[in-house]
């Protein structure tokens, strides 16, 4: 991996989404002892935390996996279907063959969806490790004793 030398004030990035800078963080905690805050680092820190962990593209790429399969499983019972006109209406095979088209429908737009939700998590990942990077959770130094 080479370093590339950054000018004053350009945004760093990585896979063309900009990095957020300490600066884009609220870290002003802004809490009079009465009010719950809301808006804290450590609040943001929780949410992003709590919306990675869902992991909602999984979720839509198993989707699609298990509709592709039984797509396929149902277009080739539909194939079989249709060679054996003899024995079986070919209102079955028909019947079987949208059966297929629209599980395979179901797998793309299922597909489709987890790409999109896997493109938000990667950002939101990106502001996770940001927000941990400004409140110095991960750095061993902060840790030793003073």
């Amino acid at each position: 991996m080479t370093s590339r030398q950054l000018s004053p004030g350009s945004p760093r990035k990585v896979n063309g989404h900009p990095i957020p800078e300490l600066e884009d963080f609220d870290l002003e905690d802004g809490n009079d002892g009465d009010t719950v805050v809301t808006s804290g680092p450590h609040h943001q820190l929780e949410r992003i935390q709590a919306e990675l962990a869902s992991r909602a593209s999984v979720h839509h790429f198993a989707h699609s996996a298990v509709s592709f399969l039984a797509s396929m499983i149902a277009g080739g019972s539909a194939a079989r279907m249709a060679s054996d006109t003899q024995q079986i209406p070919a209102g079955w095979a028909i019947a079987l063959a949208a059966v297929a088209v629209a599980l395979l429908g179901y797998s793309f737009a299922r597909a489709l969806l987890g790409s999109f939700r896997l493109q938000e998590e990667r950002r939101q990942f990106i502001a996770l490790k940001a927000l941990r990077r400004a409140l110095r959770l991960d750095d061993p130094s902060a840790l030793l004793p003073q």
